[in-house]
């Protein structure tokens, strides 16, 4: 029977699509029951605490088989990944830099695309902190810079928490990522709109939620 599950911080819907037997997130997000939901959230990778998803019953599929060979069955599986963008103030990507990305004692290796992003595709994807290291000198075995990550904790750019984060991560400081639009948020969001050429009133309405997701990518 259909049941309906309530987004906590740090959820996915590859890990809430996991946690309840299902391969792939798509039965679940592309599912018609949850066509209100698709409409709220229009972007799989980014849903919000709350947010109500129905689980439905798992569709019986149905094969003809034949006792004269073997019969193989194939479960697609949809990966997780995380993925970065990593440019200087100029704009500039880090290309070719040394990266290594640690989550629950595994560490995974990989390099700076041209483009300036990292795709790494995550095995088990049930840890919800870890650290990405970044290597400028190619020749040390010590970290230029580490950074804490959290995974599944990108909240909606029209929350007050996913405009800080996102203004945070852009380098203008909102303070804590808190949902409470203060003086320091209000300042960091006047940050951003005075980088990017809007009207700087500290509102992070539309134009400026529109901007925010067209410069940090979602």
């Amino acid at each position: 029977m259909a049941e309906q599950y309530t987004v906590v911080q740090g959820d996915t819907l590859p890990r809430i699509a996991k946690h309840h037997g299902f391969a792939n997130y798509k039965a679940i997000y592309e599912h018609e029951s949850n066509t209100d939901f698709r409409t709220k959230r229009d972007n799989p990778n980014i849903i919000y605490p709350g947010d109500v998803i129905t689980i439905p019953d798992p569709e019986p599929v149905f094969k003809s088989l034949t006792s004269a060979k073997i019969n193989v069955f194939k479960i697609k599986k949809h990966a997780e990944y995380f993925r970065a963008d990593f440019k200087d103030s100029e704009g500039n990507s880090w290309a070719g830099k040394r990266v290594v990305l640690s989550l629950d004692g595994v560490e995974t290796e990989s390099l700076v695309n041209d483009d300036g992003t990292i795709e790494i595709e995550l095995e088990e994807n049930n840890a919800e902190t870890g650290t990405l290291s970044l290597y400028f000198d190619d020749g040390s075995q010590e970290p230029s810079e580490i950074f804490d990550v959290s995974l599944g904790h990108l909240d909606p750019v029209d929350t007050e928490t996913g405009i800080q984060a996102r203004c945070r991560l852009l380098g203008f400081d909102c303070g804590d990522i808190d949902g409470n639009i203060a003086e320091k948020s209000t300042a960091g969001i006047k940050g951003f709109q005075a980088e990017h050429g809007l009207a700087i009133d500290g509102n992070a309405a539309a134009i400026t939620q529109a901007k925010l997701k067209e410069i940090y990518g979602c």
